[in-house]
């Protein structure tokens, strides 16, 4: 592990940069590749929880603003048959609650820009989608966070980051594990979704 805390850190001005921009360019999985590292202390654990948090908050206002844009842009039409799926499965699990709506889709695959769509077209004020996202970034932050340190924990143990093959196989295979969890879970709620009430 030491050549990761070698070539990652020297390469780093300053450690902070990489989950603030790690989150708002990538996600969730940047972020648990990212957590895998400070399993090690290739790069520390507050940090990469904390900015993760901001980097993801600043991501998620973004989209919300963008959203007002977007719907105008004639590509728009492409995407608006499933955004309104979207959206209206969501109405249906959160009933009028923006909180439970942002809560809930955060975990599920490929509905996260769309809910922010979504509540920014259902008129939630910016004044209360800041407070209310940043609790629901907090909670989600901390959870991706926390497993992607258990999974870095994990393989540290079985000695499999001392080589980079190592490194590239173990992050693709908990990326590729987490996509089809939430893939998994999407199906599930999908089908819950679908039944007769």
């Amino acid at each position: 592990m030491e050549w990761l805390r070698l070539t990652v850190l020297p390469a780093l001005p300053a450690p902070f940069l990489l989950p603030l921009l790690g989150a708002i360019i990538g996600g969730e999985e940047t972020i648990l590749i990212i957590s895998m590292l400070s399993a090690e202390h290739v790069i520390g654990f507050k940090t990469v929880l904390f900015f993760s948090f901001l980097g993801t908050l600043i991501s998620d206002t973004l989209w919300f603003y963008a959203g007002d844009l977007v719907v105008k842009l004639e590509r728009w039409r492409i995407f608006s048959k499933k955004f309104e799926e979207v959206a209206e499965i969501i109405r249906k699990i959160s009933g009028k609650s923006h909180f439970r709506a942002l809560m809930m889709t955060k975990f599920f695959y490929g509905t996260r820009i769309l809910t922010l769509f979504h509540v920014r077209r259902d008129g939630m004020p910016v004044w209360e989608f800041i407070p209310t996202n940043a609790v629901v970034v907090a909670i989600w932050t901390a959870a991706i966070v926390v497993f992607g340190w258990l999974a870095g924990k994990g393989v540290v143990s079985l000695g499999i980051l001392e080589n980079i093959e190592g490194l590239i196989g173990t992050v693709l295979l908990v990326i590729i594990a987490f996509h089809f969890l939430r893939k998994w879970l999407n199906k599930r709620l999908l089908a819950w979704q679908r039944q007769p009430r």
